[in-house]
């Protein structure tokens, strides 16, 4: 099955079964990444939520931080690869990967941190381009993909699942 072949089939699944895939296949990636590379918690992430609180640190981390990185990492980045590549084909692997390059390299807590984040990028710029291919609302779906992504990891942070 070619690249352009994948694309068209993802883009005829029915909307509800797409994007739920599509956070399967997050959270279980998310989760055999931890198995093999605890990420565990930072001190900045320890002292930025001791300095501002829970509230602040959870309007921050599933609202502001995945519009922001939804704008610079999959809407500017495949935009503007589109813009300059027109064929599906390579536009696609051109701005995944750079797009999900950029996200990980924004993450730089740790080497297995980087490759988790990587990863989770990858699934986030797929999502972004067969949403655009599906002429639907990419930057919303991405959006709440990323922000239920981090609600569960600040969940799993705060009451301690999943640390060391």
């Amino acid at each position: 099955m070619s690249l352009l072949d994948f694309i068209r089939k993802a883009s005829k699944l029915n909307v509800y079964l797409f994007y739920g895939f599509t956070f399967f296949l997050l959270f279980t990636t998310n989760l055999i990444l931890s198995w093999f590379f605890p990420f565990g918690a930072s001190n900045s992430n320890v002292n930025y939520i001791e300095h501002f609180g829970k509230i602040v640190t959870l309007l921050v981390v599933v609202i502001w931080v995945p519009v922001m990185e939804t704008i610079l990492y999959q809407a500017l980045i495949i935009h503007i690869v589109k813009a300059f590549v027109p064929k599906i084909r390579y536009s696609f692997l051109i701005s995944v990967f750079i797009s999900s390059l950029a996200f990980g390299l924004s993450h730089p807590y740790s080497l297995s941190y980087i490759f988790a984040a990587s990863i989770a990028g990858l699934i986030f710029a797929s999502t972004y381009y067969i949403s655009l291919y599906r002429k639907q609302s990419a930057f919303l779906m991405v959006f709440l993909l990323h922000a239920l992504n981090n609600l569960i990891g600040l969940l799993m942070y705060l009451t301690k699942i999943g640390r060391a």
